[in-house]
């Protein structure tokens, strides 16, 4: 798998998602480590209450 860092309001590139449309929210559940304010939280081996919502603004394929 791949790992991405990612933050609130910042653009993400992704590898091809199939059935990824303009408009549409994807979520991401599986979070490795969050960073709240300075706060680190290391999932074991993931954050279980974290997850990652972004909206496909185009799919590139």
């Amino acid at each position: 798998g791949q790992q991405f860092k990612v933050e609130a309001g910042k653009k993400l590139y992704v590898h091809h998602m199939p059935t990824a449309e303009a408009g549409q929210t994807v979520e991401f559940g599986k979070v490795l480590l969050v960073d709240k304010d300075g706060s680190i939280v290391v999932g074991a081996p993931t954050v279980e209450s974290a997850k990652v919502i972004a909206e496909v603004k185009s799919p590139l394929v």
